[in-house]
C-alpha cells in the first residue's frame, strides 16, 4: 500500500489509506506473461485500515530507475518495481507513462552493479477454494506486505 492519510478514528484508533499494489499473483492474467522479478502493480484499489496492521515499510520504484538506483536507508528484499496499472474490473495491464510517486524524501543512489531486467512466466499455484476465499480477503482488508 502507498499510505496517502494517516488519521486517529472516532474509537481513537490510528489509521491510515492509501492506494494498493498487487504480485502478479494476486491478479488474473494469461498464463504466458511474463512478470519481471520483484515486479508490483499500482492497483486501482483504495482502502483504510488499522495503522497496527502496518507489516513494514517497503519501496516501489520505477522501471528506469530501478536497475541503476536504489533508495539508501531499504534492504534489497523491500525493493519493488512497477512498470504497470492493473485494472481489476477488466483485468488488464497498462503501463505507467508518467512516474508520480512522492521520493524527495527518500534519497536515491547508485547500485554498485546495475541490475539487469529479466521477465518470467510465474507457476501457477493451485490453491484450494478454501485458500482462494482467505486471499481474496485479506487482499480486501488489504493484509497482504506488499
Amino acid at each position: 500500500m502507498c499510505v496517502e492519510r494517516l488519521w486517529i478514528n472516532t474509537e481513537n484508533i490510528p489509521m491510515m489509506s492509501g492506494n494498493l499494489f498487487l504480485k502478479p499473483q494476486e491478479t488474473q492474467h494469461s498464463p504466458l506473461r511474463r512478470f519481471i522479478d520483484k515486479e508490483v502493480f499500482k492497483s486501482d484499489k483504495h482502502t483504510s485500515m488499522p495503522l497496527n496492521k502496518l507489516i513494514g515499510k517497503c519501496y516501489v520504484m520505477c522501471i528506469k530507475d530501478y536497475p541503476k538506483l536504489r533508495p539508501e536507508g531499504f534492504l534489497e528484499r523491500d525493493l519493488y518495481v512497477c512498470e504497470s496499472r492493473y485494472n481489476s474490473l477488466r483485468h488488464t495491464f497498462k503501463k505507467i507513462r508518467s512516474w508520480n510517486h512522492v521520493t524527495n524524501k527518500i534519497r536515491l543512489v547508485n547500485r554498485e552493479t546495475q541490475l539487469e531486467i529479466k521477465r518470467a512466466t510465474i507457476k501457477k499455484v493451485e490453491r484450494t477454494p478454501e485458500e482462494l476465499a482467505e486471499i481474496e480477503a485479506m487482499i480486501t482488508l488489504s493484509l497482504i506486505h506488499i
